[in-house]
């Protein structure tokens, strides 16, 4: 006869607070999911032809059980003050359900508070996801721990936020996206030099407070280039008028 093991091992066996899920849908507008179990699990049962020891330390029969499905489960948010994170995940990604003591169903409802239930403790439909990426199958190696980088990525896109531990630190932004928008409707304001590599179009006026200068190419005004442009003249005084263009101006 095995005797019975500690209360907290029996706490253990008897009450789950975290399981390993899987995404099966996500609905935005609710900001849930619908889930499934991504570890599979023993059930006592004398029909069972798999023999193993429990956490009890007894010698049972188990068979597999097929894997649950919940629906409709929060997805864990990170909020502060008026930032926010949302979590939007994809069929397929996983992460652990955290599951409540007691029924949260007033809270997840309209934020009323959540009333102990003596009837409902550790029910999986009191629960929230919460995402994350806990398998070396989806493990990054552009991912870098020295702490300096702040890296946001998705499939067709990355942002990359380096701080330097020089003399001079310099907060780098790096996107690998072909496009990048940027929606301010009282403006962008940029303190400090800009450079660019590569064309800019504007559809508005520029406005400068300095000089506009050129180093290697030209100004062009529809078509005329203030580089190359010429002016037409008549020249009438002396005996031989004259009609024509003048030169291009010089430096």
């Amino acid at each position: 006869m095995i005797g019975l093991p500690d209360a907290s091992i029996m706490a253990k066996y008897a009450i789950r607070t975290h399981e390993i899920m899987r995404v099966v849908a996500f609905h935005p507008e609710t900001q849930t999911v619908d889930l499934i179990q991504d570890q599979l699990e023993f059930c006592n049962t004398p029909m069972g032809e798999i023999t193993v020891k429990n956490e009890l330390g007894q010698t049972v029969n188990v068979g597999l059980l097929k894997p649950t499905v919940l629906y409709n489960i929060p997805v864990k948010q990170e909020r502060w003050g008026q930032f926010q994170i949302q979590a939007c995940p994809e069929p397929g990604d996983t992460g652990y359900l955290e599951i409540f003591t007691h029924d949260i169903s007033s809270w997840l409802k309209n934020g009323e508070l959540s009333i102990p239930n003596s009837d409902r403790h550790f029910l999986k439909e009191s629960s929230v996801f919460v995402p994350f990426v806990p398998n070396a199958k989806n493990k990054v190696d552009d991912y870098v721990s020295d702490g300096t980088q702040l890296i946001i990525k998705s499939n067709n896109a990355t942002i990359k936020i380096t701080d330097s531990d020089g003399d001079e630190p310099v907060v780098d932004v790096e996107t690998t996206a072909k496009t990048v928008h940027i929606n301010a409707e009282d403006g962008v304001s940029v303190a400090g030099n800009v450079d660019i590599t590569g064309d800019l179009t504007v559809s508005g006026t520029i406005t400068a407070a300095g000089d506009i200068k050129s180093t290697d190419g030209d100004v062009i005004a529809g078509t005329v280039s203030l580089k190359n442009h010429t002016h037409p003249f008549e020249y009438n005084a002396g005996p031989t008028p004259a009609a024509g263009n003048t030169t291009a101006p010089t430096a």
